[in-house]
């Protein structure tokens, strides 16, 4: 009886911990697509870019919050973002650091 109850409870802690990752996972990724559309927007409306744009990369950093978003064009030229998002993930910031990249 008493293996039992201890396998069950480290099922349940299994189970708790997928589960968390899981949500966790999700959060992220859907932050992810928020700031890659914040700084989309704001390429078109800095560079006038009218080619289609596409994801080339996000960096989040943990100690400021901040993510840094790499938006490319059709022909390869690339534009980058420092981007801080709200908890609603409402835009709260966005820096253009293309000029601070040689190879952007």
């Amino acid at each position: 009886m008493k293996r039992l109850v201890i396998v069950i409870l480290f099922s349940l802690l299994i189970v708790g911990i997928a589960a968390g990752s899981a949500y966790l996972y999700s959060e992220h990724k859907e932050n992810e697509m928020a700031v890659f559309h914040y700084a989309a927007v704001e390429v078109l409306k800095s560079y006038d870019e009218s080619e289609p744009l596409f994801h080339g990369g996000t960096r989040y950093d943990f100690g400021q919050g901040r993510y840094v978003v790499i938006v490319k064009n059709q022909h390869g030229k690339e534009y980058t973002y420092e981007v801080l998002i709200n908890d609603d993930r409402s835009l709260f910031e966005i820096h253009d650091l293309t000029s601070y990249f040689p190879g952007s």
